[in-house]
């Protein structure tokens, strides 16, 4: 049996709760000094987190919020309860809250559709990025929205970029820390940090990684300090600084702002116009599903935006292999896109109007292997912020 690096992404729920015996002599210690100053891809301007720091000294509520894929959803021991744990040892009087957004193999294309209902909704103070291993290289432009959407939040939380890494070494890194940089952004690198040493021999990969991308309880606990290690640098720098902290603009996008103006509009919000053969299902990952339940099937919504996208169940291929799509009665045949992948997230169009468009799919000779599981999870929505 083939076993892809996406079906593991998505399904790993078992082997992350796995923990391996170390078989190596750094694997029996926390990482050295060389090893957790390997980490710091950049440092970057610092003084959003200085503000957290502050208001967590304050014994102020404080909000932690994570957003990534299936290393950031779980298990419970992960990197980002352990971040959560020293936080409330390291500010025992500051009550915190933690949102953690992390969705099983996804990247930062769903991110950016998804980050203001699962995380900006409930106003976090620091947000960690966690999506170097789920990216390609044509989600730039969505890492960038995402990004984008996260600083310029009413509360101007700090962000800090983790990059993980998957079999021999690699992840998305050389895509997302330019764009890091242009943001003056804290990065973190778990794979710059330990790939030397797996490579010299002096760490094996089943010490830190129960697969081909997740940490066991090993890998996540060094994750977790090369966060909390940085974390404790910029206190030693705080307390020895002094005046306000300023924030700098945003600076303009180096690639594009286009999905900073994203929204979510969940399935359960859809009040089709027309619809036969698709039904609203229980589903295991976001709790419903509008299905295809018949071979010729058809739906119809209205929504209001300046592009659409379809955020899909099942496999994106095979729904719109077996569909005719329609915006306002003009076939739209993404698949012929440049940089089309077969994924949860596929960009119908993103230049219309921003007013309302009818939405509209038929399908011929769909697959009875797919009824039920196949359908719309939910869509994504380009704004016009010019039109407000």
């Amino acid at each position: 049996m083939i076993v892809r690096r996406r079906d593991l992404l998505l399904g790993a729920g078992i082997a992350m709760g796995t923990t391996l015996l170390p078989t190596s002599l750094l694997a029996l210690a926390a990482p050295n000094a060389e090893v957790v100053a390997r980490s710091v891809v950049s440092p970057g301007n610092t003084t959003r987190l200085k503000r957290v720091f502050a208001k967590a000294a304050r014994g102020e509520p404080v909000t932690l919020g994570f957003i990534g894929g299936s290393i950031t959803q779980g298990p419970p021991q992960n990197y980002a309860s352990q971040i959560a744990a020293w936080w409330g040892q390291r500010f025992p009087n500051a009550s915190l809250s933690v949102v953690n957004a992390g969705l099983a193999g996804t990247g930062s294309l769903l991110g950016a559709f998804r980050v203001g209902v699962d995380l900006l909704s409930k106003d976090p103070d620091l947000v960690i990025v966690e999506f170097g291993v789920n990216d390609a290289s044509a989600d730039a432009y969505a890492y960038e929205g995402l990004l984008r959407h996260i600083l310029d939040h009413r509360t101007a939380p700090a962000a800090l970029l983790l990059f993980m890494m998957w079999e021999k070494g690699g992840n998305m890194q050389s895509m997302q820390a330019p764009i890091g940089r242009h943001y003056d952004l804290p990065m973190i690198s778990f794979r710059d940090a330990l790939w030397p040493e797996i490579e010299a021999g002096r760490l094996a990969w089943r010490d830190v990684i129960v697969d081909v991308v997740h940490p066991n309880d090993l890998g996540n606990r060094y994750a977790a300090s090369f966060c909390t290690n940085f974390f404790e640098k910029v206190l030693r720098q705080q307390a020895a600084t002094h005046g306000a902290l300023t924030l700098d603009p945003l600076p303009a996008p180096i690639g594009s702002s286009l999905y900073e103006h994203v929204g979510l509009m969940p399935g359960t919000d859809f009040a089709p116009i027309d619809r036969d053969g698709w039904e609203l299902t229980p589903s295991q990952i976001w709790g419903q599903i509008w299905a295809i339940t018949q071979s010729n099937a058809r739906f119809e919504l209205d929504c209001k935006a300046c592009g659409i996208a379809l955020i899909v169940g099942g496999r994106a291929s095979t729904l719109l292999e077996r569909s005719i799509i329609t915006i306002d009665g003009v076939e739209v045949r993404p698949m012929k896109a440049p940089n089309f992948l077969d994924r949860d997230t596929i960009v119908l169009l993103t230049d219309l109007p921003n007013s309302h468009h009818s939405l509209r799919l038929e399908t011929a000779d769909f697959p009875s292997s797919a009824f039920g599981s196949s359908g719309l999870r939910a869509l994504g929505l380009f704004d016009d912020p010019r039109a407000d």
